[in-house]
């Protein structure tokens, strides 16, 4: 499914799962939402805005999140496993119990680790491997 010029403002969308396929275009500004247990399984994250948002125990498993903007937000137990990062700010984001993975390669290290809270994450290397996730 294609999301364009989609917006969504103060909508209680806990455990909703958001899907489109590779080459589909998402352009969304989530503000002032509740999204915590959400899915989003976008293949690209570079039209995604978050602003104001709960993205706590969020899966993004296997999407490319280069250049989204997580400063301020709770995305406590997230699940960014395979995740691509570069040029992302976690500034002041609370990051407790959230599993990371492919931190270790410069290219895919999300920037502003060194203002976030990072208590209990999980950090494992660019081999990490999760059963079901081929």
């Amino acid at each position: 499914m294609a999301f364009i010029n989609v917006a969504f403002n103060k909508c209680h969308l806990a455990n909703t799962v958001f899907h489109s396929y590779r080459g589909s275009e998402v352009d969304i500004i989530f503000k002032e939402c509740d999204l915590e247990s959400a899915k989003l399984h976008f293949p690209c994250f570079q039209k995604v805005k978050f602003d104001k948002v709960n993205l706590k125990y969020a899966d993004f498993k296997g999407s490319d999140l280069r250049g989204v903007d997580f400063n301020g937000l709770d995305v406590r137990g997230a699940n960014f496993t395979c995740c691509i990062f570069g040029n992302n700010n976690l500034d002041k984001a609370n990051t407790e119990g959230t599993k990371f993975s492919s931190i270790d390669h410069p290219q895919y290290s999300p920037r502003g680790l060194d203002f976030a809270k990072l208590k209990d994450v999980l950090f494992s290397n660019e081999n990490y491997y999760e059963p079901g996730y081929e």
